[in-house]
């Protein structure tokens, strides 16, 4: 089993190297001169595509924010998805105040993949940016997600950069730093090694032709973002990763909200490698294996946790001695160290490359220990919850959805918060995501002054005992002073650090290769991708309705769709449309729902 321990140690610390080399080289390759807008010779028409369930506290906030953007050709799709609450209201008062918004209210609750598939049908543009309902659009994202599309034919999707707004809690911080130096780095390295496992589907950009060549979105997935990615990535089409794409967004604040977001997250990554096994039957899928080879090795090492967390309590606490096993105690000894080093080092890389986008991150460096200690844990524990889920969850059955959690706190600032945000690049200082823009009542409820007091001393000193290891473990000194058994033998320790360093190197090298030869080349390799037409007739065919509800759909400022068993139904708000009937497509004008003319 010594195989098993050395994997269940290592992995985390491999994958830790793996990530900082690839990001820092991505960092150096492609960000650090990007300039502050790209040069665009054109702007094709951009479709802004919001999903939206039971949101009204953000759709007013959210569609406005993208309204500041700087981008001169674009319209703003809000679809409402069979929502319970005041959402439809706020939709309709936007829609009649804004001539680029436009709106889609579905009758029943679809889920988002089929919100998305039926705002594709309504879009009038070839490049779809979806964002979600609490995401605030920077002001100079959309310029820097077409070009990708006009500089790249073979682009089928863009990954924008998510940046969480609310930290004011403990768990709010702590996904503050993971989104920079975990989901950040991650993303930057599969990028340069060609494939990405998902795109943000908080923010993300889709090639018209691309969607509908893979298939459009399944709506029995629980997460369409990283399936979509799959489906287009399987089809030869090239997600990139552009940073400068921000997106303002607010993360669940409560263990609850949080452990749910997971094992959806975690869930529907096991369904994709379900889905998409077939890979391993095609050598032209060979890129995807070692982003499916990494997805199943962190399920093993989940439940390697698990595993020997159990056999540490059976032989603890019921005497069942196993030779060689005691050392696999849960409580962080000289391996723990070890690995809350590496986070350590990995969040000062990820925040001394994200200080671009964000400068106030380092203000939130003293959290980022709870990672291992804690969080880390806590994904692991959720990933073990999310595999029985999604081995025996039923194919074709439609995945619903319910408006995550948003986080206790909530910038209550109208519209003035786009402007604000949509400034960051030109003026960190005035991004509304620090405590004391926030609202104070609740941050007294949520997180006190003493707790939070005795948390940051509490933080301080486990890195501070991080640090403190590790610099007695790089002396002979502490070897033969303190207790070996503890810190481990000093000979075998240099011999590991010595083979991660060989290791480090070894992947610079990889890296280097891949990215001036391999790069290059899948960059300007001419694929053919059967595109077939993306005309009413294709999207009526795979939507099952007819190219008549497919044109109409695409002129009216408000539609209302309802989906029955043989087809859909799409009707206007509006009396000045002259709508024909065809076949057994219902196109009627209904009874005045709001403003305007009957």
């Amino acid at each position: 089993m010594d195989w098993l321990m050395n994997f269940f140690f290592l992995y985390p610390i491999v994958m830790s190297i793996i990530w900082m080399i690839g990001g820092t080289y991505f960092y150096f390759r492609y960000e650090r001169n990007s300039p502050e807008l790209p040069q665009l010779k054109e702007f094709p028409m951009v479709t802004i595509i919001i999903p939206a369930h039971n949101e009204g506290d953000h759709i007013v906030e959210t569609v406005e924010g993208a309204l500041k953007s700087e981008y001169p050709n674009y319209e703003i799709l809000v679809v409402d998805d069979g929502s319970t609450d005041n959402t439809l209201l706020y939709i309709e008062e936007l829609a009649a105040k804004h001539e680029r918004v436009r709106a889609l209210v579905l009758k029943n609750n679809m889920g988002k993949a089929a919100a998305l598939n039926n705002g594709l049908l309504m879009s009038k543009s070839d490049i779809l940016v979806t964002i979600d309902a609490d995401c605030i659009l920077d002001s100079k994202a959309l310029h820097w997600i077409v070009y990708h599309f006009i500089r790249f034919p073979r682009v089928g999707a863009v990954t924008g950069n998510p940046r969480v707004r609310n930290r004011t809690t403990l768990l709010a911080k702590i996904q503050n730093g993971e989104y920079s130096s975990i989901i950040g780095l991650i993303k930057r390295t599969q990028r340069l090694l060609g494939k990405v496992l998902t795109v943000s589907g908080v923010i993300a950009a889709f090639r018209r032709q691309a969607i509908i060549d893979s298939g459009m979105w399944d709506t029995d997935m629980v997460t369409e973002d990283i399936n979509i990615t799959w489906k287009l990535e399987k089809r030869f089409w090239a997600v990139h990763y552009e940073l400068n794409a921000i997106g303002w967004i607010l993360v669940p604040e409560t263990p609850s909200g949080l452990w749910k977001q997971r094992v959806r997250w975690a869930q529907g990554g096991i369904e994709v490698l379900r889905r998409h096994k077939d890979i391993w039957l095609s050598w032209k899928q060979r890129r995807l294996w070692p982003i499916y080879i990494d997805y199943l090795l962190s399920i093993l090492w989940a439940y390697g946790l698990l595993f020997f967390t159990a056999l540490w309590i059976v032989n603890a606490y019921f005497g069942t001695a196993i030779p060689g096993w005691m050392m696999l105690n849960p409580i962080p000894q000289w391996i723990g160290s070890m690995i809350a080093l590496v986070c350590l080092i990995q969040f000062v890389i990820s925040m001394a490359i994200d200080s671009k986008y964000d400068s106030t991150l380092y203000q939130h460096y003293v959290w980022v220990i709870w990672y291992p200690a804690i969080y880390w844990l806590f994904n692991a524990f959720a990933l073990i919850r999310a595999l029985p889920k999604a081995l025996f969850k039923r194919i074709g059955v439609a995945a619903l959805w319910k408006s995550p959690d948003r986080g206790l706190h909530v910038v209550k600032s109208g519209s003035e918060a786009a402007p604000t945000l949509s400034s960051a690049m030109a003026n960190s200082d005035s991004v509304i995501i620090d405590a004391h823009h926030l609202v104070s009542t609740q941050r007294k409820i949520v997180e006190g002054t003493l707790v939070a007091s005795g948390l940051t001393i509490l933080s301080l000193g486990l890195i501070f005992l991080t640090l403190v290891i590790w610099f007695f473990m790089g002396t002979y000194f502490y070897n033969h002073l303190l207790v070996p058994a503890y810190i481990g033998d000093m000979d075998a320790t240099i011999d590991m650090l010595s083979n991660l360093f060989l290791f480090a190197l070894f992947v610079f090298l990889v890296f280097f290769i891949w990215a001036k030869y391999n790069i290059k080349f899948y960059a300007h390799l001419d694929r053919r991708h059967n595109v077939g037409e993306t005309s009413p007739n294709l999207l009526a065919r795979m939507l099952n309705t007819t190219p008549q509800a497919v044109i109409t759909a695409q002129n009216f400022k408000i539609s209302i769709m309802e989906v029955t068993e043989k087809h859909m139904h799409i009707q206007a708000y509006e009396g000045s449309y002259s709508v024909p009937v065809q076949d057994n497509d219902v196109l009627t004008v209904p009874k005045k729902l709001s403003g305007g003319q009957q």
